[in-house]
């Protein structure tokens, strides 16, 4: 009898080792294949000026749906550029992680007028768009937050589906949500809390940096322009 107990002991204990190590591999074959998709992940890192263009829906209460944002990763410093109802040109300098307004300019004029209220839904649409185009980049930089892998065959091709959560953004928020990737790397969809997006036209934005810029669910975000830097003319968060 108690031989039984020690077998069956070590046997429940194996199997306890051995799922654990299938975990461990899952989530290194997880980031393995999401560091495939991106290119070189270390370019990700040690990139710190990005700049995108998109036409996508618009949260910032009368502009159109086109917009530019520079942002400074390091130091959290932006520039947000757009058309207003008006059709005038607006530039908006803030910074990101403090969310506060620096300066805002209505054609080449500087304007001093309480903006508090754009400046919101500025912030509003950065996140949105930073965590929909960047999410591949930010997992592969974050890849303890993998949580599942799994598989299944689409139209003959097998998709690792991988479950990621607590996602750190460009922001203080985290997001859940998961990514559909095929065995050589290449992103068929993304789903941002509960959204999901199909994903094509993928681009070197720089460095060797390769990132979706199209992503398509009720609404269609693309993005015509997307850069990384390491260097840039700073002045662009300062002025005109």
């Amino acid at each position: 009898m108690k031989y039984l107990i020690l077998t069956v002991f070590f046997i429940g204990l194996f199997l306890f080792v051995s799922c654990g190590r299938l975990n461990a591999q899952e989530k290194e074959n997880g980031k393995k294949l999401i560091q495939l998709a991106i290119g070189d992940a270390t370019k990700w890192e040690n990139t710190r000026y990005l700049l995108y263009t998109v036409t996508g829906p618009s949260l910032i209460p009368g502009f159109s749906n086109e917009r530019t944002f520079l942002i400074d990763k390091t130091t959290g410093d932006c520039r947000f550029e757009g058309v207003n109802k008006s059709k005038e040109n607006i530039v908006i300098l803030f910074n990101y992680k403090s969310k506060k307004l620096r300066k805002h300019f209505i054609g080449i004029q500087e304007a001093k007028d309480n903006i508090d209220s754009i400046l919101e839904s500025i912030l509003q649409q950065f996140f949105t768009d930073t965590q929909i185009l960047f999410s591949p980049a930010l997992l592969s930089d974050n890849p303890s937050n993998i949580r599942e892998l799994s598989q299944k065959i689409i139209n003959t091709d097998k998709i690792t589906i991988i479950d990621f959560t607590g996602l750190p953004t460009l922001g203080n928020s985290t997001v859940d949500g998961r990514m559909s990737l095929t065995s050589k790397g290449e992103i068929k969809s993304i789903v941002i809390d509960n959204v999901e997006y199909m994903t094509s036209v993928s681009k070197d934005i720089g460095g060797g940096i390769i990132l979706p810029t199209i992503f398509e669910s009720q609404f269609s975000y693309r993005f015509q322009t997307v850069a990384a830097f390491t260097d840039i003319e700073t002045g662009k968060f300062n002025n005109l």
